[in-house]
């Protein structure tokens, strides 16, 4: 097995796993209107996000076979893809569950004077209790820092594709 055999095969896993997600947030939509959310807004900023999500992920699908990486750092940088879009989706609509994360969100501005209400109750009422907003915290931070780390080897790797085709180019200018 190859590495373009691995990448195409992440490359089909990232296209399902973007194709859940879309899927998982209509879901969530769903029961937003059946108002299963004690906030509101929290849920649809879970749908939304899964949305964008689950869009991301398969742009990541169409991008992978094209990464010049080694099969274990390609095969890293798929696994921290696939863990943080999942733990971050599925916090989201815990975030949305519990009515919680006003202890992490309040700094995104429900504490500025002048905030509207709509962001007082989003962004200041969501409190949950200290186990919930621990979970919050640390699964919102893993996964960012998952994602952090991937989209750098993503990068790395579109960057050594570039620096090989050039070489390439210089290879058949030269014959």
């Amino acid at each position: 097995m190859d590495t373009l055999d691995s990448s195409s095969r992440e490359a089909h896993w990232l296209f399902l796993l973007g194709a859940f997600l879309i899927l998982l947030s209509m879901f969530v939509g769903l029961a937003l209107a059946w108002s299963v959310f004690p906030n509101l807004l929290l849920g649809l900023a879970a749908h939304v996000g899964g949305m964008i999500q689950g869009i991301m992920v398969i742009a990541f699908g169409v991008l992978w076979p094209r990464l010049k990486l080694s099969r274990t750092l390609s095969a890293i940088g798929f696994w921290l893809v696939v863990y943080s879009q999942l733990i971050s989706f599925g916090i989201q609509v815990l975030t949305a569950l519990w009515d919680a994360g006003g202890e992490l969100f309040r700094l995104a501005g429900s504490e500025v004077i002048g905030a509207n209400p709509v962001q007082e109750i989003m962004l200041g009422a969501a409190r949950g209790s200290p186990l919930q907003e621990q979970i919050i915290y640390i699964g919102l931070g893993t996964a960012l820092l998952a994602a952090l780390v991937a989209q750098v080897i993503i990068i790395w790797g579109l960057w050594s594709s570039v620096r090989e085709e050039k070489k390439r180019e210089a290879t058949l200018v030269r014959d």
